[in-house]
């Protein structure tokens, strides 16, 4: 039972992120939000670059209010996602490392 409910809400958790994720690259990139799915690549679908890709990282930082890009780090020194289920995993775990983090600062 415990575990049907946790997949649940993680399955939860990935559809609410991934949607806002769609929201923020339409918005962004001009984007058609239905063309938009999990397996999309940044470069051969929307045939954004590094500094595209860069900006919606920046983003997506700012609407979950995590860090992905240290400051200070130049050339893509972080993990560069390729596909848009790369960046919802990528968020997903920055938010639990932030929320760790935070829990950590309290006790």
């Amino acid at each position: 039972r415990y575990i049907s409910r946790h997949r649940r809400r993680c399955v939860e958790e990935y559809k609410e992120i991934y949607e806002k994720v769609k929201s923020i690259l339409s918005k962004a990139f001009k984007i058609e939000k239905s063309s938009i799915r999990e397996n999309s690549n940044f470069e051969e679908d929307f045939a954004l670059d590094s500094i595209e890709l860069t900006d919606a990282i920046c983003f997506v930082e700012a609407e979950f209010k995590i860090r992905i890009i240290k400051k200070g780090t130049v050339n893509m020194q972080f993990p560069v996602p390729v596909t848009v289920h790369d960046l919802v995993m990528l968020i997903s775990q920055k938010i639990k490392e932030t929320a760790k983090t935070e829990m950590n600062r309290i006790v």
